[in-house]
């Protein structure tokens, strides 16, 4: 299942796939997974991806 989530505050923060990917210390494809919901980050990435969009990993990533 897509996260719609965090490709809508990717976009609302200004930031490309690729700026976040860079912030978060993880590659570009990675996050383009996690967005297209081919794979389910770890809990560590969770975290380092939500502190870059400035929200909490449990709204960014509601669990199922």
């Amino acid at each position: 299942m897509p996260n719609r989530k965090l490709k809508a505050m990717r976009y609302l923060s200004g930031m490309s796939q690729d700026e976040l990917a860079s912030l978060v210390k993880i590659s570009q494809a990675k996050i383009s997974r996690i967005e297209l919901g081919y794979i389910r980050p770890s809990t560590e990435d969770k975290e380092k991806i939500a502190e870059a969009l400035k929200i909490s990993s449990e709204e960014l990533f509601p669990e199922v």
